[in-house]
């Protein structure tokens, strides 16, 4: 059942059918929902393939299911990139930034010059 702040009823939209709201502030509002404030985290996707793996985008979310379902999200939303499309033997990693070195998880952000 929706909230009765009309102002949740958006993202509330959001969880049940998977139709973001026009705000874009989806993760906030769920907090509020559930009235805990937990951190998301940041998490690095890999396309790997049998000659290697190379970063493709970095994402954030309350954890690697949301990680996932933004993996999806970007597949859907951007079936013309060749970076989101597998051929035969290829396959996502996502990993979480604890799991993985200071300096691996540095130089990928430099190779997707995202500065944080």
């Amino acid at each position: 059942m929706p909230p009765d702040d009309p102002a949740l009823n958006s993202v509330y939209a959001f969880y049940e059918t998977g139709v973001s709201p026009p705000c874009g502030k989806v993760p906030d509002a769920r907090r509020t929902i559930a009235g805990t404030a937990k951190m998301d985290k940041r998490y690095l996707i890999y396309k790997c393939s049998p000659d290697g793996r190379r970063v493709i985008t970095q994402v954030t979310g309350y954890d690697l299911k949301e990680a996932r379902e933004a993996l999806r999200w970007l597949q859907k939303h951007h079936e013309d990139e060749a970076d989101l499309r597998l051929d035969e033997g290829e396959f996502f990693e996502i990993l979480e930034e604890s799991h993985i070195p200071p300096k691996e998880w540095q130089e990928a952000m430099a190779r997707l010059k995202i500065h944080k």
